[in-house]
């Protein structure tokens, strides 16, 4: 029987870096949950006129990503960075996942880096809950995923 090792959402978090899965990483804060969603274009194929099934290829790829958290407006908070990103329409760096290492030398050990525009930011202020914000992003280019296949 295999062995699956299944990690907790909260062992995989959502940090901005200075480069692409290298640099510092800062946590986004009061994180609440992340995802990176990945796709590929479809493109059908000729087939003889004897079969009843169409047949496709897959094209070009593509990843999104979003983030949501706790609100955190402090001056030095990565969500008022990536704020002040999305209002610049600056690429951010980006990495999804575990990380290993002290302060300005972490290294990726499991998830995914990559570059992005952000693409929306809520804000959600409910009259009787905790606010929150959130991120959505449209990855720019490969992003790599970690541990790198050699």
């Amino acid at each position: 029987m295999n062995e699956i090792n299944a990690a907790m959402g909260n062992d995989r978090l959502f940090y901005m870096t200075d480069g692409k899965g290298t640099g510092k990483f800062t946590w986004i804060g009061g994180e609440q949950s992340n995802n990176i969603n990945r796709s590929a274009d479809t493109i059908e194929v000729a087939s003889d006129k004897k079969t009843v099934w169409r047949r496709f290829i897959s094209g070009k790829k593509s990843a999104t990503a979003a983030v949501s958290c706790n609100l955190d407006d402090s001056a030095s908070s990565a969500q008022r960075k990536m704020l002040a990103s999305f209002n610049k329409g600056d690429t951010v760096f980006c990495f999804s996942g575990t990380i290993s290492g002290n302060a300005g030398s972490e290294t990726p050990v499991e998830g995914t880096a990559f570059e992005a525009v952000i693409t929306a930011c809520n804000d959600d202020n409910p009259q009787d809950g905790t606010s929150s914000r959130s991120f959505d992003l449209q990855v720019t280019g490969e992003p790599i995923q970690y541990p790198v296949e050699s």
